[in-house]
């Protein structure tokens, strides 16, 4: 996956999303990201995000 395309998608999800939603949960994030970018599949962002979770958990904890 594409770094730079999955970040820059991500900051348009939620600087055009309707959500008045101040909190976003993966779920909610990953079903925007679907819907805004038909290149972007469910599993693939499930496992993007496992990975950074899991980077992020072995960095900081």
């Amino acid at each position: 996956m594409d770094f730079g395309y999955l970040v820059g998608s991500m900051l348009s999800v939620m600087k055009n999303t309707n959500s008045k939603q101040r909190r976003w949960t993966q779920d909610l994030l990953k079903e925007e990201l679907v819907e805004a970018c038909p290149h972007f599949t469910r599993r693939s962002l499930d496992d993007y995000f496992a990975e950074a979770n899991k980077i992020y958990k072995d960095k900081f904890n």
